[in-house]
């Protein structure tokens, strides 16, 4: 057993240490005997005031400590886990940039089969409770989101993690996924420094489709809305009201500054365009169609020209990126060995506990029990009063005699 916050035990301990020497030193007040009157004094034995160094009242004692005992533990969050155990989480990329083959599912099922939870990633996190869901999960075709961000599912695992250590010493992650550049965002590196133990990454292959390998290597023309508004080919028309937005994601970055959207798609996506950048809303910001042999890229936007934003690292990342042609698009583009192991390895300052008061059910029971034992304590003081003085009154009885 395992103790959260140890302190409040150690406290509880000295806490009934001192209503045991408060039971220990006693004085006991004998039971006045009232006279008759000064001329007829009965007589009977000398009564004194004496200190005794013994337990008084000891049920009441009892009650009182196992009382401060369980205050002490319940505040303290004593946790069950057993010698050596260990809890598996699974990350499992489901967005279309997996490619969904045979041994991707025998892998899926293999790794979920072993973990404790299954977490599926695709825009949204869900859970898989049950080894029907991540049947059906493997099944089923690939969906929309063409990229699975990372940041999400990081930040679900922590909170998941955090109730897997309840029952075991130690909660290892593994992730399963294509590891693409573009699953990777500015926020990334520090959620996953929040996890204080390695990862254990599994990487599998990409689904790269036949339009994505016939614009490899073509050369890259940029149309910024704004610019080419009387372009014949332009996908882009004026918004009803533009509107101020915070910031664009892209497939090379995710660009924080002061936008403004004055532009939409005049209609539906076609079939040989894709989405490259989003406003943060999801809304389609940018989209890259392949035409007389020339990718062509459509930006919705313009960057800023006041201030230094074009000067921070996205900008400059997403500048190189939106000229420069490449063998494969930037979100099909699967991080180095290099950077994986620096994904993977544990953080050399590991975050420290929160500090915040965590419930654990058995501390629940536990303050249950103690307050039940407050509302008898009363109950029972008042019964031993009683007892005493009809004792006493039997005594007096007597010594009148």
């Amino acid at each position: 057993m395992n103790l959260l916050y140890p302190a409040f035990a150690w406290a509880g301990g000295a806490l009934a240490a001192a209503v045991f020497a408060l039971h220990w030193l006693t004085t006991r007040q004998r039971q006045p005997v009232a006279f008759p009157t000064l001329r007829f004094i009965p007589a009977g034995a000398l009564q004194t005031t004496a200190l005794q160094l013994r337990l008084s009242d000891r049920r009441l004692l009892l009650l009182r400590l196992l009382i401060v005992l369980l205050l002490g533990f319940a505040f303290a969050q004593p946790q069950w886990q057993p010698p050596g155990s260990v809890a598996r989480l699974l990350l499992v990329d489901g967005s279309a940039s997996v490619a969904r083959s045979d041994a991707w599912r025998e892998q899926v099922l293999a790794a979920a089969n072993a973990a404790d939870r299954v977490l599926v990633y695709d825009g949204t996190v869900h859970t898989l409770d049950e080894a029907a869901d991540v049947q059906a999960f493997v099944q089923q075709p690939a969906p929309a989101q063409a990229i699975g961000p990372l940041s999400p599912a990081l930040l679900a695992a922590l909170q998941h993690g955090q109730a897997l250590r309840e029952r075991a010493r130690r909660v290892d992650v593994s992730i399963i996924s294509p590891f693409l550049a573009a699953s990777f965002d500015a926020a990334t590196p520090e959620i996953r420094a929040l996890w204080p133990g390695e990862l254990e990454l599994q990487t599998v292959a990409a689904e790269t489709d036949a339009q994505t390998l016939a614009s490899a290597f073509l050369p890259v023309e940029v149309h910024w809305a704004d610019r080419a508004a009387a372009h014949p080919d332009n996908p882009w028309q004026a918004r009803p009201q533009p509107e101020p937005h915070n910031g664009v994601y892209t497939e090379a970055a995710t660009l924080l500054a002061p936008f403004q959207r004055r532009w939409q798609l005049a209609e539906p996506l076609p079939t040989d365009s894709r989405v490259i950048a989003w406003w943060i809303d999801g809304e389609p910001a940018a989209i890259e169609r392949t035409r007389h042999g020339v990718r062509q890229r459509w930006l919705a936007f313009s960057l800023p020209e006041q201030g230094d934003a074009t000067l921070r690292p996205a900008f400059v990342r997403f500048n190189e990126w939106l000229e420069s042609p490449a063998d494969l698009p930037f979100g099909q583009v699967p991080l180095t060995a290099q950077e994986l192991q620096a994904f993977v390895q544990a953080p050399a300052n590991p975050p420290e506990p929160d500090p915040s008061m965590q419930t654990r059910p058995l501390a629940l029971w536990l303050l249950g029990l103690a307050l039940l034992l407050v509302l008898l304590e009363p109950l029972l003081r008042r019964w031993l009063a009683e007892a005493r003085q009809s004792a006493a009154v039997t005594e007096a009885g007597e010594t009148r005699q």
